[in-house]
Parts: C-alpha cells; sequence; structure tokens
C-alpha cells in the first residue's frame, strides 16, 4: 500500500486501528489515514478478528452505490 504508520505504541494494524478509535472496536467502525481505510469486520471481545483495507476512493464509491441503492428502493 506503500504507506506509513505512525509507529507510536502500536504493534499491529488492528492496534494502530484501537488507538485511532480511542474504544473497544464494533464491527463497521472506520479508521482513514493517508488515503486508506481500516474497516472493522468482525471483532470478538475487545479483539478484531477481521478487519479489510482499501483505498479511500473506494470507500467513496460504495457509499455512492449504497446512496442510489436507498434512493431507488
Amino acid at each position: 500500500f506503500r504507506t506509513e504508520l505512525p509507529v507510536e505504541d502500536y504493534h499491529t494494524i488492528a492496534g494502530f486501528v484501537f488507538g485511532q478509535l480511542g474504544r473497544a472496536p464494533q464491527a463497521g467502525d472506520e479508521v482513514s489515514h493517508d488515503g486508506l481505510v481500516f474497516r472493522v469486520e468482525e471483532v470478538e471481545g475487545p479483539r478484531i478478528d477481521k478487519l479489510a483495507v482499501t483505498f479511500e476512493r473506494r470507500r467513496e464509491e460504495r457509499e455512492r452505490d449504497e446512496e442510489a441503492g436507498a434512493q431507488e428502493s
């Protein structure tokens, strides 16, 4: 992805997301950084089990598609 995450106290990407949220993650939470979107897909307790990483542009496209679908309903 050619991006650098802040070093600080993070040892994992999940730790970075947790730190950016400032609370226990929930499915659906998103954190943006340097053109990337980290989306929490699955959690078990305070632990992130599945995390999706996409480019910021893709998130904008997805949101547009969701809005268009809602307007068609």
